[in-house]
């Protein structure tokens, strides 16, 4: 069995099968590393970057603020882009960006995705219906996902049925009005039915209007922000070490709509942008949610905000939308030149004490109380060659969080970056999201040093290293610990072919048995491979990972993905994955495509396969229907997951169908 699998991911990765060019999100994987991250997080980022895709920027009709939605742009790239238009006027084609040095070959191959070259419009301050109701463009998707199996839930405990579906509706007119609905349902939830009798377990709404008088941007309903750093307030996306190098974590003020169909990460009431002078501006916010809580049976106190978002049983039920949470913020900004400087106040209240079990060691200063407060002063300042930007946050007991960025670009070939850290033990934000080794904006210093070098348009070399001190215990560690991390990554783009291989060590210190530090040493390594031509391509992964404390855990995943575009109106794609870890510890993670905002990152752990196909057919750009069908099969087991997500077979399949209508 082991030969055929070998045997058969050796010939796809000789013979691709007959694809479209390599996708946005295979070029994304080449810029980072998706293990920095929580997978939620790599969801935001993928559905954010789909619903661009279905909606790209006017390279010449964009401001700073509209390229500053796409995330892997830093803000020196953004101010060149910004130069060349003022100095060259209108780009006619997307092949000019190889004329801005400071844009790597892979950063320009994953613009084409986000951005045209279309002529600059006019901008009136005024909308006029007619043009509202002739020009606007509305779009309907519907997504469904069939399992043919049957987990113990869906027999005994599940309230409701178990597929999985979604409906979005959006409306666009050019990029001053966009307003839409999302209709999200997990598997095992209740539709039109018990509590959900108005439908679906969660909508999420928006209306957005840019560019209108004073105002550059106002958002009604739900919406995703970040102030500076995020040591206050960041909901909008946030991402790793890996990025950080190749510029995907801009600290910059962004105000979005929230489409995603979580409703974990989001803000719901009022957002705006507000232009007071050429140089000065007011951002202002404010909101009003029901969020999930597990409570205290005896004082209906808080012990723990839940972000999962699953109300299939009537445990998950009885915690649906049991608190609320008030959000108020502003943000006033000032810059002139290469000079940017803001100041930022955010206030919290929850409608119960937020009082999690302190008595456990590492949990000693996590956020507690009704009432919170935080300020900061975010800065930025951008000089051709270097750049500096950080931020600074205080909360109500004075506590400090501080994250200061240098970039140095020495030069044409050659970028630097230093950033250091330092967060204290006591200090605390409930929608502080950002930077950070232990996953939260408290008890951590450290110091990241990183280089890329690109001494040609086909080669590139980047490394980082990090170290992070915990001054006081956290999870399964019962004392101050420390990490170091480091990753080399190398790419090499020949043509039609790209190779890359990155290898990390990390170590990190946890308690044994007897609850005495040890050392961790964790190597990791990836290898990918891909051919491209206009109608087929393939891409082969092989990652490798070695656990070493007293003993050793290893693993290893072997991964291609074939596409191959028949016309102009087929896509087909096929992925098969082969993994063989000896435990949880020695996991690895994998992309995988899927229809519209359904492509994930999944965790692989034991031994097993997992292998799909998808078709994508688009006769018209009126609309498009796609479908896929996923396996994961294990050799190690005979039931697959626990409670009740268990599955009693040792594989599973799904079904995904996705139609959409454009008009």
């Amino acid at each position: 069995m082991k030969k055929y699998i070998f045997t058969t991911m050796l010939m796809l990765s000789l013979w691709a099968t007959p694809s479209f060019s390599q996708s946005w999100e295979e070029l994304l994987q080449q810029l980072c590393d998706n293990e920095d991250f929580e997978s939620d997080h790599w969801n935001d980022i993928l559905e954010s970057l789909a619903d661009l895709a279905l909606h790209p920027i006017n390279i010449n009709a964009s401001t700073g603020e509209d390229l500053h939605q796409i995330p892997f742009l830093t803000d020196q790239e953004i101010e060149d882009i910004e130069e060349y238009l003022y100095r060259y006027g209108t780009v006619t084609s997307l092949g000019e960006l190889a004329m801005i040095p400071s844009i790597s070959y892979i950063k320009r191959k994953l613009l084409t995705f986000f951005i045209f070259a279309g002529p600059p419009e006019k901008i009136s301050s005024k909308l006029k219906m007619k043009d509202l109701l002739h020009y606007g463009k509305h779009r309907v998707l519907l997504t469904g996902k069939i399992p043919l199996y049957e987990r113990k839930g869906d027999k005994e405990g599940y309230l409701g049925y178990p597929y999985r579906h979604q409906l979005r509706y959006q409306y666009q007119y050019k990029e001053r009005i966009k307003m839409g609905i999302v209709g999200a349902q997990d598997a095992g939830e209740p539709f039109f039915a018990g509590v959900n009798s108005k439908g679906y377990d969660n909508y999420s709404s928006y209306l957005q209007i840019k560019k209108v008088g004073a105002v550059e941007n106002l958002i009604i309903g739900n919406y995703r922000l970040n102030i500076g750093a995020g040591l206050v307030v960041n909901n909008d996306m946030s991402l790793g070490k890996s990025a950080l190098l190749s510029g995907m974590q801009n600290y910059h003020y962004t105000l979005r709509p929230h489409s995603s169909s979580s409703s974990a990460y989001c803000l719901q009431g009022i957002a705006s942008t507000l232009r007071l002078s050429e140089q000065a501006g007011l951002d202002i916010f404010v909101s009003h949610q029901h969020k999930d809580a597990t409570l205290d049976k005896k004082t209906q106190e808080i012990k723990t905000i839940l972000t999962s978002g699953y109300h299939r049983t009537q445990t998950e039920i009885d915690k649906k939308g049991n608190i609320t949470q008030q959000v108020a913020g502003a943000r006033l900004s000032w810059h002139y030149k290469q000079v940017q400087i803001g100041l930022s106040g955010v206030y919290s209240q929850l409608s119960r004490t937020l009082l999690p079990d302190t008595t456990v060691l590492y949990r000693r200063y996590y956020a507690h109380g009704q009432h919170f407060f935080n300020a900061s002063t975010d800065y930025q300042y951008l000089n051709g060659r270097l750049s500096f930007s950080g931020e600074t946050a205080i909360e109500k007991n004075m506590n400090i969080a501080t994250l200061n960025r240098m970039s140095i670009l020495l030069s044409e070939q050659l970028d630097v970056m230093v950033l250091q850290r330092f967060y204290s033990k006591e200090y605390t934000s409930l929608l502080s999201r950002g930077f950070s080794e232990g996953g939260r904006i408290q008890n951590e210093s450290g110091l990241y040093v990183g280089f890329e070098w690109h001494p040609s348009r086909q080669f590139m070399l980047n490394y980082y290293t990090d170290y992070a001190y915990f001054p006081w215990p956290r999870y399964q560690i019962s004392a101050a610990s420390h990490t170091w991390d480091q990753q080399l990554s190398i790419n090499f783009q020949l043509r039609n072919w790209t190779f890359q291989i990155r290898y990390r060590l990390k170590q990190k210190e946890k308690d044994d048995k007897d609850k005495q530090l040890m050392t961790q040493f964790e190597h990791k390594g990836r290898i990918s491979l891909s051919y491209q031509q206009p109608t087929w391509g393939s891409q082969t992964i092989i990652q490798v990972v070695q656990i070493k404390e007293k003993d050793s855990h290893r693993g290893f995943l072997i991964s291609n993905h074939s596409h191959f575009q028949p016309t102009s109106h087929w896509k087909l794609n096929l992925q098969m994955t082969y993994f063989n870890t000896d435990d949880y510890d020695s996991r690895l993670y994998q992309y995988e495509q899927g229809p519209l905002y359904s492509s994930s990152f999944n965790m692989y752990s034991g031994k097993g396969i997992c292998y799909s196909l998808m078709f994508r057919y688009e006769p018209s750009d009126r609309w498009m229907i796609c479908g896929k069908i996923g396996i994961l099969n294990y050799f190690d087991r005979g039931s697959i997951g626990s409670g009740y997500q268990q599955i009693d077979h040792s594989s599973a399949t799904d079904i995904q169908i996705q139609l959409l209508l454009r008009l």
